[in-house]
């Protein structure tokens, strides 16, 4: 695992070394979750970690700094799911617009579903504010820690990782995301990302007949 401590002063820069134990008990989690990461630095306020979950499916989950919390970073947390399936068919059918230029490890797959775990937990109840996290272990913060990070983690974004085995799968996330509902209550953005609806229909000419 890496530590925030061996990160640039460019990364430490946006969370602080005061979060650092907190930071490296998520990333810890985040490794124990099948995630591998953090993938690269490079990106300071964003740090990404990535799975295969099949030969047609991986995903980026990121930890993004926001702002402070009595000197803690706080931050929130997205997930963003590849699809090899998609990426052909886009090329076959010349759907130009869905293939943007990926390179390195998601190189011949294509992004199609953006799930932010702060609005799988503002669904959950009510409440005036957007959830995020602060990286701190002690109960001396005004939002939740980092150990309620995890507890949120599993109980809300792991379920979909371990449900998604097979372009089905996708399928069939893809498609009740297409309603975008949600509690009257959340202002976020609902599980999306642009042109979704042909991006499924991509994934819907690979089914079974």
């Amino acid at each position: 695992m890496k530590s925030l401590q061996q990160a640039p002063a460019s990364t430490v820069r946006w969370w602080g070394l005061k979060s650092a134990p907190a930071f490296d008990f998520v990333s810890a989690f985040m490794n124990g979750e099948g995630l591998n990461g953090p993938t690269t630095w490079r990106e300071g306020a964003y740090v990404p970690y990535s799975a295969t979950l099949s030969s047609t499916i991986k995903i980026m989950v990121g930890l993004s700094a926001l702002s402070a919390d009595n000197g803690y970073a706080t931050f929130a947390s997205s997930m963003v799911i590849y699809s090899k399936t998609i990426h052909d068919l886009a090329i076959a059918e010349k759907v130009s617009a869905v293939v943007p230029r990926v390179r390195g490890p998601f190189s011949g797959f294509v992004p199609c579903l953006t799930i932010q775990l702060s609005h799988l937990k503002w669904c959950q109840q009510p409440s005036d504010v957007n959830p995020s996290w602060a990286l701190s272990l002690q109960d001396d913060t005004v939002r939740p820690n980092a150990r309620v990070f995890t507890e949120d983690f599993n109980a809300l974004m792991s379920p979909l990782l371990k449900d998604l085995k097979s372009d089905d799968d996708l399928r069939t996330l893809l498609r009740n995301c297409l309603p975008q509902s949600k509690p009257e209550w959340v202002k976020s953005d609902t599980p999306w990302f642009v042109d979704l609806p042909e991006r499924l229909r991509l994934l819907e000419l690979a089914a079974p007949t």
